[in-house]
Protein backbone atom coordinates (compact mmCIF):
# COMPACT_ATOMS: atom_id res chain seq x y z
CA UNK A 1 0.00 0.00 0.00
CA UNK A 2 1.64 3.39 -1.15
CA UNK A 3 1.00 6.19 1.24
CA UNK A 4 1.96 10.13 -0.02
CA UNK A 5 3.08 12.50 2.71
CA UNK A 6 5.16 15.62 2.18
CA UNK A 7 8.38 14.84 3.83
CA UNK A 8 10.02 16.52 6.53
CA UNK A 9 13.14 15.08 8.94
CA UNK A 10 10.67 14.54 12.12
CA UNK A 11 8.35 12.43 9.61
CA UNK A 12 10.38 10.43 8.35
CA UNK A 13 12.46 9.24 11.10
CA UNK A 14 8.69 8.45 13.07
CA UNK A 15 7.39 6.62 9.98
CA UNK A 16 6.80 2.88 10.86
CA UNK A 17 5.25 -0.11 8.60
CA UNK A 18 0.90 0.19 8.14
CA UNK A 19 -0.28 -2.36 10.70
CA UNK A 20 0.11 -5.96 9.81
CA UNK A 21 2.36 -4.84 6.96
CA UNK A 22 6.26 -6.27 6.69
CA UNK A 23 6.62 -3.22 4.44
CA UNK A 24 5.15 0.16 3.50
CA UNK A 25 6.07 2.67 0.54
CA UNK A 26 5.42 6.50 1.05
CA UNK A 27 5.30 8.57 -1.67
CA UNK A 28 7.04 12.45 -1.17
CA UNK A 29 4.80 15.19 -2.35
CA UNK A 30 7.90 18.01 -2.57
CA UNK A 31 9.74 15.16 -4.98
CA UNK A 32 7.90 13.26 -7.70
CA UNK A 33 9.14 10.21 -8.08
CA UNK A 34 10.96 9.69 -4.50
CA UNK A 35 9.88 7.59 -2.05
CA UNK A 36 10.75 5.89 1.60
CA UNK A 37 10.88 1.88 1.85
CA UNK A 38 9.75 1.45 5.35
CA UNK A 39 10.32 -2.14 7.06
CA UNK A 40 10.31 -3.58 10.96
CA UNK A 41 14.47 -3.26 10.85
CA UNK A 42 15.33 -0.60 7.69
CA UNK A 43 14.49 2.66 6.04
CA UNK A 44 15.36 2.94 2.22
CA UNK A 45 14.91 5.64 -0.46
CA UNK A 46 14.13 5.02 -3.80
CA UNK A 47 13.32 7.06 -6.74
CA UNK A 48 10.89 5.96 -10.01
CA UNK A 49 12.02 7.92 -12.87
CA UNK A 50 11.58 7.46 -16.68
CA UNK A 51 14.32 8.31 -19.48
CA UNK A 52 13.94 10.22 -22.24
CA UNK A 53 13.20 8.17 -25.42
CA UNK A 54 13.05 4.65 -23.36
CA UNK A 55 9.98 2.60 -22.67
CA UNK A 56 9.51 1.90 -19.23
CA UNK A 57 9.61 3.14 -15.77
CA UNK A 58 13.22 2.90 -14.02
CA UNK A 59 13.42 2.65 -10.23
CA UNK A 60 17.30 3.40 -8.30
CA UNK A 61 17.76 2.72 -4.81
CA UNK A 62 19.18 5.74 -3.11
CA UNK A 63 20.42 3.79 0.40
CA UNK A 64 19.38 4.10 3.59
CA UNK A 65 18.01 6.11 6.27
CA UNK A 66 19.28 8.09 8.05
CA UNK A 67 22.56 7.45 6.22
CA UNK A 68 21.34 9.17 3.40
CA UNK A 69 19.41 12.23 4.44
CA UNK A 70 15.67 13.37 3.42
CA UNK A 71 18.17 16.44 1.87
CA UNK A 72 20.45 13.94 0.34
CA UNK A 73 17.81 11.54 -0.96
CA UNK A 74 15.78 15.03 -2.66
CA UNK A 75 19.21 15.54 -4.38
CA UNK A 76 20.08 12.65 -6.03
CA UNK A 77 16.40 12.02 -6.94
CA UNK A 78 16.69 15.33 -8.29
CA UNK A 79 20.44 14.69 -10.25
CA UNK A 80 18.61 11.50 -11.40
CA UNK A 81 15.81 13.09 -12.91
CA UNK A 82 18.02 15.90 -14.49
CA UNK A 83 19.86 12.87 -15.89
CA UNK A 84 16.83 11.12 -17.41
CA UNK A 85 15.39 14.39 -18.66
CA UNK A 86 18.56 14.74 -20.93
CA UNK A 87 18.30 11.02 -22.48
CA UNK A 88 20.52 9.36 -19.83
CA UNK A 89 20.15 6.63 -17.53
CA UNK A 90 22.14 7.02 -14.10
CA UNK A 91 21.62 3.25 -13.58
CA UNK A 92 23.40 2.06 -16.87
CA UNK A 93 26.31 4.56 -16.10
CA UNK A 94 26.61 3.65 -12.57
CA UNK A 95 26.62 -0.24 -14.34
CA UNK A 96 28.84 0.68 -16.48
CA UNK A 97 31.41 2.25 -14.23
CA UNK A 98 31.20 -0.77 -11.81
CA UNK A 99 32.14 -3.09 -14.69
CA UNK A 100 35.20 -1.09 -16.10
CA UNK A 101 36.41 -0.84 -12.37
CA UNK A 102 35.67 -4.75 -12.03
CA UNK A 103 37.48 -5.34 -15.47
CA UNK A 104 40.06 -3.12 -14.30
CA UNK A 105 40.72 -5.05 -11.59
CA UNK A 106 40.90 -8.19 -13.25
CA UNK A 107 43.27 -6.96 -15.81
CA UNK A 108 45.93 -5.87 -12.62
CA UNK A 109 45.48 -9.20 -11.20
CA UNK A 110 45.97 -11.01 -14.16
CA UNK A 111 49.15 -8.57 -14.94
CA UNK A 112 51.79 -11.02 -15.03
CA UNK A 113 55.28 -10.45 -13.25
CA UNK A 114 58.42 -10.76 -15.62
CA UNK A 115 59.82 -13.33 -13.84
CA UNK A 116 56.33 -15.19 -13.85
CA UNK A 117 56.72 -15.46 -17.56
CA UNK A 118 60.79 -16.46 -17.63
CA UNK A 119 59.52 -19.50 -15.75
CA UNK A 120 56.71 -20.07 -17.65
CA UNK A 121 58.91 -19.48 -20.73
CA UNK A 122 60.92 -22.12 -19.08
CA UNK A 123 58.55 -24.60 -18.00
CA UNK A 124 56.66 -24.57 -21.34
CA UNK A 125 59.86 -24.44 -24.08
CA UNK A 126 62.83 -24.25 -22.46
CA UNK A 127 62.75 -27.83 -20.61
CA UNK A 128 62.35 -30.10 -24.53
CA UNK A 129 66.03 -27.89 -25.68
CA UNK A 130 69.44 -29.15 -24.44
CA UNK A 131 70.40 -25.90 -23.68
CA UNK A 132 67.12 -25.12 -21.92
CA UNK A 133 68.70 -24.50 -18.49
CA UNK A 134 71.70 -22.31 -19.75
CA UNK A 135 69.26 -20.22 -21.58
CA UNK A 136 67.01 -19.79 -18.31
CA UNK A 137 70.00 -18.83 -16.08
CA UNK A 138 71.13 -16.02 -18.74
CA UNK A 139 67.51 -14.60 -19.09
CA UNK A 140 66.97 -14.94 -15.26
CA UNK A 141 70.38 -13.07 -14.56
CA UNK A 142 69.89 -10.53 -17.80
CA UNK A 143 66.85 -9.70 -16.80
CA UNK A 144 67.25 -9.33 -13.22
CA UNK A 145 66.23 -5.81 -12.64
CA UNK A 146 62.88 -6.13 -14.78
CA UNK A 147 61.82 -9.34 -12.83
CA UNK A 148 59.66 -7.96 -10.15
CA UNK A 149 57.97 -5.67 -12.77
CA UNK A 150 55.10 -6.55 -15.15
CA UNK A 151 56.24 -7.84 -18.08
CA UNK A 152 53.92 -5.94 -19.94
CA UNK A 153 56.21 -2.86 -19.02
CA UNK A 154 59.37 -4.44 -20.26
CA UNK A 155 60.23 -2.30 -23.18
CA UNK A 156 62.82 -2.73 -26.20
CA UNK A 157 64.79 0.26 -25.23
CA UNK A 158 65.11 -1.88 -21.47
CA UNK A 159 65.94 -4.96 -23.43
CA UNK A 160 68.74 -3.04 -25.71
CA UNK A 161 70.25 -1.33 -22.95
CA UNK A 162 71.40 -4.64 -21.28
CA UNK A 163 72.30 -5.79 -24.51
CA UNK A 164 74.52 -3.04 -25.37
CA UNK A 165 75.92 -3.40 -21.16
CA UNK A 166 79.16 -4.98 -20.29
CA UNK A 167 78.07 -8.20 -19.36
CA UNK A 168 79.15 -11.61 -18.09
CA UNK A 169 77.93 -13.38 -20.89
CA UNK A 170 78.39 -12.55 -24.85
CA UNK A 171 75.89 -9.96 -26.51
CA UNK A 172 75.32 -12.68 -29.32
CA UNK A 173 74.14 -15.15 -26.91
CA UNK A 174 71.97 -13.07 -25.03
CA UNK A 175 70.10 -11.89 -28.38
CA UNK A 176 70.03 -15.47 -29.62
CA UNK A 177 68.09 -16.65 -26.78
CA UNK A 178 65.71 -13.38 -26.28
CA UNK A 179 64.91 -14.10 -30.10
CA UNK A 180 63.55 -17.45 -29.46
CA UNK A 181 60.85 -15.77 -26.35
Amino acid sequence: MQRKLKFTDATVKNLKPADGKEQTVYTDLVTPGLRLRVSHTAKSWIFDYLVTGRIGRKTRTLGRYPTISLKDARQMATETYVDAQNGIDIMERLKADADARKTKAEALQRRKTLSEVVNLYQREKLIHKRTGAEVGRCLERELAPWLDGPAEDLTEDDIASTLTQPSVSRRRTVRAYLRGC
